[in-house]
Order: structure tokens, then C-alpha cells, then sequence
């Protein structure tokens, strides 16, 4: 008997979030682990089966299709596979995982296709598009935070079976541009390599290990660093600058203590700190502190740190994208970018020593004899990624791999 494909979308809420962007960002799989996450509704249609796709909301009986047996086809199946997981089989009692996974995600990208399902329907000129008015009420209802329908009284509770109702067609219009999309890559271009697609997920799935306590033990350091630079930065401006972010502020103070860069870019910083030219002493002081403060490297540790998945099993998932560097076909960085990682520069023994120290909140003796704390914190980035017990992790790279594969390929 054949394994039947079945196409599944989830539209889901939480207090977590999944835009990288929100301080509330977690990956995939810490997303569908935290306690906050629900699912609103499912919508799913068989592969070859006639009509509309099906919906399913919580309360509702389990479909006798996922009785059996399937293979789930989704867009950024990663996500549907750990809601599946997470959700619909440890909170619902959904009886059988999916036996595979196809993603329309992955296809596209296997042929440099756009990513997002939206930009692939227009690119493959399909006849179905995504819900754009759809997306705005998706995005409204997915943040727990403020949409609150268990809360009586509020607008969210009023009004919350109409938005029901309409965010179960935005999902069912995903599913049917999904299956769109789906019968097009398949039909028209090449396919995603089995084998590498299976090398993804369980890359994925199994994650790499981390030493959150470590990680957690630099950033409460680090932020009381912060604090404290912010407190300098604001008695240095008279109070025109209170934070590292007020970039356009500190930007206008520091023309007016002679800074002639456009920007505060980290080149741009670096070349006045080191050329100062007309810049006052305060302007000088202003710009380390702005170095300190934008080291964008550091949020790494706050994800080894803060990621609910991380803090439950020592290990980060979901940190690769199969065909993420779309021009090469290699895989993309995710989350904390395991492949752009700063370099280290410490020995065994000094990091040893560092983690012990800055766990004992010995900011002050770390600053003593390494100077810059964020520098330092910087460094012991790569070392929160650690082996098994009683193993050794290790760590190569191959240099500018795609300009000397390239190379080979060229003719003259």
C-alpha cells in the first residue's frame, strides 16, 4: 500500500516568538516546547484527494488520515514537524508521527527559488496567492501577549469567533498555494536530494550541545556591564544618550563633539576611535562605549542562554538551513549562526578559568587582567558549544570552498 502525502499548515500562538527580531525570539523547537504555545487551528488535504483542504481545531475529533501511516508535505516543514511532536501528539494525543517529510521550502530553495511561500507563488506565477490581509490577523492572533481571548471583556474575547473563522481560511489558502507550489516544483524543476534532506533532519533533531549554565553566567555579567556603560554614556551626553540603541541621538551629539562619520557603523567606529582627528575626549569615551555596547555577537549567548529547549536538554536545534546559501546550494546559518562564529583565542585552561570567574561574578578581576569584559565575552563565544563527556569536539573549515570549487568548474 501506498504511504499517503498529506499537505499540513498550523497557524499556532504563544508568548514566544518566532521573529528573530523580538526579544521574545526563540527557535522552532523552543518554540513549540514552551508551555505558552498552543495551536489554533490545522489544515491539511491529502495528496490527489478532490475539493477544499480540511480544518481541524483543537476539540475536534482525530482525522482518520492520521489514523494511519503519512508522509507530512509542508512549507519550512521543520516547524510543522515539531508542532506535531511538541503539540498535537504530547498535548492532544494525536496516535501516529509522520513516517516522512517532503518540503516545498527546501525544493524551492534547491533551485534558487525564494524561501517564503509568498514570494515563491509570485516567482512560479501560481494562480493562488497568499492571504495578505490573512497574514496581518495571523501575526495579531499568533502573539499571546496581547491577543487574549480567555480574557474576559476584552476586544480579543468579542471578537475572537469571527477572527477564528477567518484565520481558519488564511490557512486554508496556505495549504492550497502550498499544494500549488508543490505540484509545480515536482513537474518542472529538480528535486531535493533524499539523502541530503534526510543528513538535515537529523542534524537538526539532534542538535548541537551547549553549556547554558556557562552561557547564562557571562550574560548576567554582561548585562550588569551594560548597565553599568549605559549610566557613563548618559553622564557623559548630559542625558541626550541614555542607551546603546539611541543611534540616531549618540550620532547627533557626537557631530557636535566633532565626529565626521556619516554612521556608526562598526568600521566607521573603528577608524575614528583610532584616527580621532578633531573628536573631543568625550566623544572618544562616547565611541568605545558605543563599541561595547553594539557587539552584535553577543546575542549568541543570550540565545545558548534564554532558549527554553537549550535550558531542558543542553542542545540547540534547528540551527541549519538545507540549501540556505541559495546561490551554492551549502547550508544556511541559523539562530546563532554556528557558522560565523568569533574566533576564540584563549587556551583550554583560560577558559576554564574565565567560565569559573564569571560564573563567581568576578567582573572585576576578569577586567584586571583581560581589560575589555565584551571582548572577552566575545571570545568565549565558540566555547559554549561543547562535546560528550569524555569526547573532543572538533572544529574545521574549509577556506573560500566556493571560489575554489568555482575555480575548478571554470573554462577558458
Amino acid at each position: 500500500m501506498d504511504i499517503p502525502l498529506i499537505h499540513v499548515d498550523f497557524e499556532t500562538r504563544s508568548k514566544a516568538s518566532l521573529n528573530s527580531n523580538s526579544k521574545d525570539y526563540v527557535g522552532t523547537d523552543a518554540y513549540a516546547a514552551n508551555s505558552t504555545t498552543d495551536i489554533l487551528c490545522m489544515c491539511y488535504q491529502e495528496e490527489g484527494s478532490p475539493g477544499e483542504p480540511t480544518a481541524w481545531v483543537p476539540g475536534n475529533d482525530i482525522p482518520d488520515c492520521f489514523m494511519r501511516p503519512f508522509i507530512l508535505v509542508a512549507h519550512n516543514y521543520g516547524f510543522e514537524k515539531a508542532i506535531w511532536g511538541r503539540i498535537l501528539m504530547d498535548k492532544y494525543d494525536f496516535p501516529v508521527a509522520p513516517v516522512g517529510f517532503i518540503c516545498t521550502m527546501a525544493m524551492a530553495m534547491r533551485n534558487n527559488l525564494p524561501a517564503s511561500l509568498d514570494a515563491l507563488a509570485s516567482a512560479l506565477k501560481l494562480s493562488d496567492k497568499k492571504d495578505k490581509e490573512g497574514h496581518r490577523l495571523m501575526i495579531k492572533m499568533a502573539n499571546a501577549k496581547r491577543y487574549r481571548p480567555e480574557k474576559e471583556g476584552s476586544t480579543a474575547a468579542k471578537n475572537h469567533t469571527e477572527d477564528l473563522a477567518n484565520l481558519i481560511e488564511y490557512c486554508r489558502q496556505d495549504v492550497r498555494v502550498e499544494v500549488q507550489a508543490f505540484h509545480h516544483l515536482r513537474e518542472n524543476y529538480d528535486p531535493v536530494d533524499p539523502i541530503e534532506f534526510l543528513t538535515d533532519e537529523q542534524i537538526n533533531c539532534r542538535g548541537i550541545r551547549v553549556d547554558v549554565d556557562a552561557a547564562a553566567a557571562i550574560m548576567k555579567v554582561i548585562r550588569a556591564e551594560m548597565k553599568a556603560e549605559e549610566v557613563k554614556l548618559s553622564d557623559l551626553t548630559g542625558g541626550q544618550v541614555a542607551t546603546g540603541r539611541q543611534t540616531a541621538k549618540m550620532l547627533t551629539w557626537l557631530k557636535e563633539e566633532g565626529y565626521t562619520d556619516a554612521d556608526l557603523r562598526a568600521d566607521s567606529v573603528d577608524y575614528a576611535i583610532a584616527n580621532p582627528g578633531t573628536l573631543s575626549e568625550k566623544g572618544q569615551e562616547v565611541l568605545q562605549i558605543r563599541r561595547k555596547l553594539a557587539l552584535g555577537s553577543l546575542a549568541k549567548l543570550d540565545v545558548i542562554a534564554s532558549n527554553a529547549d537549550a535550558k531542558t536538554s543542553n542542545r540547540l536545534r534547528g540551527l541549519f538551513q538545507l540549501y540556505g546559501a541559495s546561490q551554492t546550494g551549502r547550508w544556511g546559518g541559523r539562530m546563532v549562526q554556528p557558522q560565523n562564529l568569533p574566533r576564540g583565542g584563549f587556551s583550554d585552561t583560560e577558559v576554564e578559568a574565565l567560565i569559573r570567574m564569571l560564573s563567581a561574578g568576578d567582573a572585576d578581576i576578569v577586567k584586571m587582567l583581560y581589560g575589555d569584559i565584551f571582548a572577552v565575552a566575545k571570545k568565549l563565544i565558540r566555547a559554549m558549544f561543547i562535546s560528550r563527556d569524555h569526547q573532543k569536539l572538533i572544529v574545521s573549515d574549509f577556506s573560500q570552498i566556493e571560489c575554489r570549487v568555482l575555480g575548478n568548474y571554470q573554462t577558458v
